[in-house]
């Protein structure tokens, strides 16, 4: 009985293309015919007319197959190039030979053809006789094929076809992130996540300029987005200025100091979040990282990518130490939704210098000699510049960031998955509005869920956007306590200053241009308001990204509270006007009220004093009758004003024998000024 192939053949079976295996059981088919007629070849004929080829094109593979019964024999290595019989030329190419031929390949940074003309070169000089020549894989030079400048088997086609692979080429020429670009990548998915596990950070300059203080720059910006709902929070974002010929770009304290502001406005989530950062300017160092994890009772952790500045072959030299920026990969796909999303702004630099856009010189030009003409001529303010203002490229930025949070024409990995859909109803369809169903109180989604019963088209089920994915687990979110805050910044940010005028005062280029004035007063731990006296020293912490407020600490760097911000108010404000005098009466009774206690203690005796004796001036007895009471409250600023004892509330008792002095008619029947000049 024949066998087509034993189990044990199975595997190189497999191995063939598609197309060798089917002729090949095909054959065999018409082989298992042939084996069991009395006339063969009969059946030969009738297969080869049934498959529109010659008789002998069957007859000599079935042949040799009924002989060996080597299911091989069956096989058309025609149409398998690696089954080619070769002729000995390329097969007798020396294993050395072929290394050496690919290390000259890789030591090439660009192309194969320069190393092949450096092999031929080389073979010149070894048949010269020079010995420092000789190629490995050969005791003697060898000699040119027939017709041939090279020797059998060296074409340059040959050789590329035993050559380096292209992770071989990659590795070699580019290092070892760009060979492992070639190789299988860890995937992850978001199922069973949740939003606010993880924040991916980095760093991103933006391709177009602006105009900042009368010249041209970009715009930096830090960002972060939440890893599993895709949402981008609003970026720290910076002016790339010049200051005394060197461009001030973004520093790592710049970025230590924007993780700290959304750890303190956007926070953390109850369940852990993790911080992921990179080895560059997004990097949590100099103790942040300590200390976010113990204010946040463990809740944040850190992590930062391996680095990959070894050596991408081994004995090779060490590489350029980078981050892997596969572990914040939601983040980098990210900046380029970004940076498309802004490609229509005027000024575009262009993602790389071959990409700049012909119009860049020109564009600079003309709006460098308008700002320059500007100050000098009447109006020159209405000039319309043909780039955007810092201002305006900001609004730019946070638009383009609004849409991206908003979109749901995406396809996010494992949104389906994580059942991240909802339903819209179309409320006004000449305009073109949708109302989320999940917007609606239980009653009025079950009514238009009837409704779109009759009209289908009226529902529109759609992917969630980032946003609504967070937006419910944002309001549960912890965060950093006005003190923890000072802690994390105090490094990066304390200065020292003094109080002049009740006030802390100082300017700093990199917050903004003017004066930022804080109160010199806090609130202490025992809810009472405190005022610092002027001349004293202290050590001051304001966030650039929130300097509305101060944090304060003695020269020690004991933390005393917060203090606010004091603005200045526009004159014709004058409901603001009245609003800042009143903070400023506030202000003055409250440094002033301790001294008004101890002042008041000392007037309030003889205020008492002097109420008896013009009691018992007016009727005798009284005084004994009714204890005096002070006329004057010490608390009150305006304590000092004149008063008369006959009219003044104070003065009368709520005692039970009030009625036998009528204090009314007194005070009608006697003239109060002969009193008051006793």
């Amino acid at each position: 009985m024949l066998t087509f192939y034993p189990p044990a053949d199975g595997e190189e079976f497999m191995s063939l293309n598609l197309a060798i295996r089917l002729r090949a059981r095909t054959l065999y088919d018409i082989a298992e015919r042939v084996a069991s007629a009395k006339e063969k070849m009969p059946v030969y004929a009738a297969a080869a007319e049934e498959m529109g080829e010659h008789l002998n094109t069957l007859y000599r593979p079935i042949n040799a197959f009924l002989k060996s019964g080597d299911w091989r024999a069956l096989v058309n290595r025609r149409l398998q190039a690696d089954l080619w019989v070769r002729k000995s030329a390329e097969a007798a190419l020396p294993h050395d030979f072929i290394e050496f031929w690919k290390q000259l390949m890789e030591n090439n940074q660009r192309a194969a053809k320069p190393a092949y003309d450096f092999l031929l070169l080389r073979l010149a000089d070894w048949r010269r006789g020079d010995i420092h020549s000789a190629i490995p894989g050969y005791a003697a030079p060898p000699r040119n094929a027939a017709g041939r400048n090279h020797p059998p088997g060296w074409s340059i086609k040959t050789l590329l076809r035993n050559g380096s692979s292209d992770v071989e080429l990659a590795a070699a020429r580019l290092g070892r992130t760009a060979a492992r670009k070639l190789t299988p990548a860890v995937l992850t998915t978001r199922k069973t996540g949740y939003p606010l596990q993880e924040l991916q950070f980095d760093d991103m300059w933006h391709d177009f300029e602006v105009i900042h203080q009368n010249k041209l720059c970009r715009i930096l910006e830090f960002n972060a987005v939440d890893w599993y709902s895709n949402y981008p929070f609003n970026p720290g974002l910076k002016p790339r200025v010049n200051i005394d010929g060197v461009n001030k770009s973004l520093s790592e304290r710049d970025f230590r100091v924007w993780a700290v502001t959304l750890a303190a406005t956007v926070g953390w989530s109850p369940r852990g979040t993790r911080f992921q950062g990179e080895r560059g300017t997004a990097a949590f160092r100099c103790g942040l990282a300590d200390k976010l994890r113990h204010w946040s009772g463990g809740l944040i952790t850190v992590a930062e990518p391996g680095m990959s500045g070894t050596a991408a072959l081994i004995g090779g030299f060490a590489e350029r130490a980078k981050g892997n920026p596969n572990a914040k990969a939601i983040k980098e796909g990210l900046g380029k939704l970004i940076h498309n999303r802004l490609a229509g702004l005027p000024g575009q630099q262009g993602i790389d210098y071959a990409h700049k856009p012909a119009s860049f010189a020109g564009r600079n030009k003309e709006s460098l000699g308008l700002l320059e003409l500007q100050g000098l001529i009447q109006g020159g303010e209405n000039l319309q510049l043909s780039h955007l203002t810092f201002a305006q490229g900001v609004a730019a930025i946070l638009q383009a960031y609004d849409i991206i949070r908003d979109r749901h024409d995406h396809d996010i990995e494992g949104w389906l998955e994580e059942n991240l859909i909802t339903q819209d109803f179309l409320a006004d369809p000449l305009r073109d509005i949708w109302v989320p169903l999940a917007d609606l109180d239980e009653v009025n989604r079950n009514a238009l869920v009837i409704i779109s019963r009759h009209n289908p088209d009226l529902i529109r089920t759609r992917r969630m956007s980032p946003r609504e994915v967070i937006a419910p687990h944002l309001g549960g979110t912890l965060k950093l306590s006005h003190e923890a805050e000072a802690d994390c910044l105090f490094d990066d940010c304390k200065r020292a200053e003094t109080v002049t005028a009740g006030l802390i005062a100082f300017k700093d280029a990199d917050m903004g241009t003017g004066t930022f004035r804080y109160k010199a007063a806090y609130q202490g731990r025992d809810g009472f308001k405190r005022h610092l006296a002027n001349g004293e020293p202290l050590l001051v912490v304001v966030n650039p990204f929130i300097p509305e407020r101060a944090f304060l600490f003695n020269p020690k760097g004991q933390y005393l509270g917060v203090s606010p911000r004091d603005h200045e108010v526009l004159r014709g404000d004058v409901d603001a006007l009245h609003r800042k005098i009143g903070e400023c009466a506030a202000d003055f009774k409250t440094a002033k009220q301790a001294a008004d206690f101890r002042h008041g203690l000392v007037r309030e005796a003889s205020l008492t004093h002097n109420t008896r004796a013009l009691l018992d001036s007016l009727a005798p007895g009284a005084a004994s009758r009714h204890p005096a009471t002070p006329l004057i409250d010490m608390s009150d600023e305006y304590a000092a004003t004149e008063f008369n004892p006959l009219l003044d509330a104070e003065f009368v008792s709520s005692a039970d024998d009030a009625p036998d002095f009528d204090y009314e008619a007194t005070a009608a029947d006697y003239d109060t000024s002969v009193l008051l000049d006793h």
